[in-house]
């Protein structure tokens, strides 16, 4: 029993301790992290940028639910908006998708409404990766 309890303890000690290194909170630059695409992860520099040029950068705060705080002049969508409610993404028919099966009319109609614009540039955000990560592929 003690064994499995620090085995557990250790666990969320390494996956807390990763988390702060890969998201930034420890100064470890994504541009220099092991992501796959580290180009489109945005700095800290980055996101204080967007926030003091809002004619430029549209910030979306992805949350599932509607956070308390979230970063300055970010807009709060749920990732839920950019699903049907069998889970697939709006505009899409089912899988596999063949062509002529995808529209992306109500998805563009939606993020037109939150700002996102030819020459903008979009910084998605979210307490849980995967709830970024259902906006930056709706995107």
């Amino acid at each position: 029993m003690k064994k499995a309890l620090l085995a557990i303890l250790l666990a969320v000690v390494v996956v807390g301790v990763y988390g702060l290194a890969t998201s930034g909170s420890v100064g470890v630059n994504p541009q220099n992290s092991e992501w796959a695409h580290p180009e489109n992860m945005a700095t800290i520099e980055e996101v204080k940028t967007a926030i003091d040029h809002p004619a430029e950068y549209v910030i979306i705060d992805a949350t599932k639910h509607k956070p308390d705080k979230s970063v300055k002049r970010a807009i709060w969508i749920s990732f839920k908006t950019f699903r049907q409610s069998n889970g697939l993404l709006k505009g899409i028919w089912g899988y596999p998708i063949k062509p002529g099966q995808f529209d992306p009319t109500e998805l563009q109609h939606i993020f037109r409404q939150l700002g996102v614009s030819e020459g903008k540039t979009v910084i998605v955000l979210a307490r849980d990766p995967t709830d970024a990560g259902v906006a930056w592929f709706a995107l």
